[in-house]
């Protein structure tokens, strides 16, 4: 969700040349495809993602991201102790507070954490790029 929301941020803003956006998670979650109930919050917003098929983390797309945000600390701590990235370019996504993952939840709760990714990434896209539109 937070990659499609970013991407839309930046396509709208004429950044999406300029900055690219990925998403990998540390699950272990290879080749999952988006949850029904992702999809269909997702496609509230007019963005389709049934094509995403997850991926895990590795050396290489950690190396080459300025940035890293993550949903929860236990993410943040398994980028620094497995990959031994330094903590400054890894960020919460909301700060200080985990965003639990709704997996296997209602679609009212799918909804609620898709409102506060949106939230966030709205937020973080402003104190990054609003000096770049």
């Amino acid at each position: 969700m937070a990659k499609g929301l970013l991407e839309r941020f930046l396509r709208d803003a004429g950044l999406s040349e300029k900055i690219k956006v990925d998403s990998a998670g540390t699950g272990g979650y290879t080749g999952i495809a988006a949850s029904e109930n992702t999809v269909k919050v997702m496609e509230e917003e007019s963005l389709d993602v049934s094509v995403h098929s997850g991926k895990g983390l590795t050396d290489e797309l950690l190396r080459r991201s300025d940035l890293i945000f993550v949903m929860e600390r236990t993410h943040k701590n398994i980028i620094v102790n497995q990959f031994h990235i330094m903590g400054e370019r890894i960020r919460l996504l909301k700060e200080d507070e985990d965003i639990t993952d709704p997996m296997g939840r209602s679609l009212e709760e799918y909804r609620r954490i898709k409102n506060i990714i949106k939230d966030q990434i709205e937020n973080i896209f402003l104190e990054l790029f609003k000096k770049d539109m």
